[in-house]
């Protein structure tokens, strides 16, 4: 009877652990991997990959940092404009009004994992607001995708306004959205990619329209000492495409 008992045990225990492993599946990855080797077929590691979205260039219009416009009203609704220009290479303006005397959040996050790259918190009289955001790709090392601005009023803990605007950045400033290993081996994430989404393009504060992003994209790879090398392709949700590159040495 104690060895039958003992079995019953042994098979339930059996069984619960069976439980354990199929409740954790292993993760999987799609988008786009390879190798980064050189024209002798050696790999190159430390190679910076950035995502450019459908460009095959990196947009960097010239901008400068200029004074806001004068606006002759008597009062101003709560409002957050665009950013511009968007896409964004490492500097942007950024307007918005406020009807009344209060206090302001203005935050940037990432839109792929929320977390807060940029925040500040003021008190603001009323009237119409543009900050220069100089080189701000570069100095929070923003690495290439989708991100949210927004912005919070409220007086005496009462929410005013709340809303939000979409921001992309397009560079080779940042944080890279890949970095070859020591076997050459680079992986570009398609959940990262945005693909589907919409977003607004902005060159000044008048000329803003909405753009679908689609699954033919660009990725750049840079190192120093090599020549940069862009490939297009096409991401698929659920399939892992294997794309090799070759890097041509500069010319001394």
């Amino acid at each position: 009877m104690l060895k039958k008992l003992m079995l019953s045990v042994l098979v339930l225990l059996t069984f619960s652990s069976c439980d354990d492993v199929i409740t954790n599946p292993p993760e999987t990855y799609y988008g786009i991997t390879g190798k980064i080797m050189d024209e002798s077929g050696h790999p190159i590691k430390d190679v910076k990959v950035f995502y450019l979205f459908n460009y095959y260039y990196i947009p960097n219009p010239a901008i400068s940092e200029r004074l806001q416009k004068e606006t002759v009203v008597d009062s101003f609704g709560n409002n957050l404009y665009q950013n511009f220009p968007n896409p964004v290479y490492n500097s942007f303006f950024l307007r918005y009004s406020i009807s009344t005397d209060a206090d302001i959040t203005l935050a940037i996050r990432e839109s792929y994992s929320g977390r807060t790259k940029y925040l500040i918190s003021k008190p603001s009289y009323y009237g119409i607001y543009q900050h220069y955001f100089n080189s701000i790709v570069d100095s929070l090392k923003l690495e290439n995708g989708c991100y949210v601005i927004e912005l919070t009023v409220s007086k005496n803990q009462n929410l005013l306004y709340k809303a939000a605007k979409k921001m992309v950045v397009i560079s080779d400033l940042g944080t890279p959205n890949s970095l070859s290993n020591n076997d050459g081996i680079y992986f570009f994430d398609y959940n990262k990619s945005f693909i589907s989404d919409t977003i607004f393009y902005a060159y000044d504060d008048n000329s803003v329209y909405p753009f679908e992003i689609h699954n033919n994209v660009n990725l750049r790879f840079q190192k120093e000492g090599y020549l940069s090398e862009t490939i297009n392709t096409d991401l698929y949700p659920g399939i892992l495409i294997n794309r090799d590159v070759i890097m041509k040495k500069e010319e001394k």
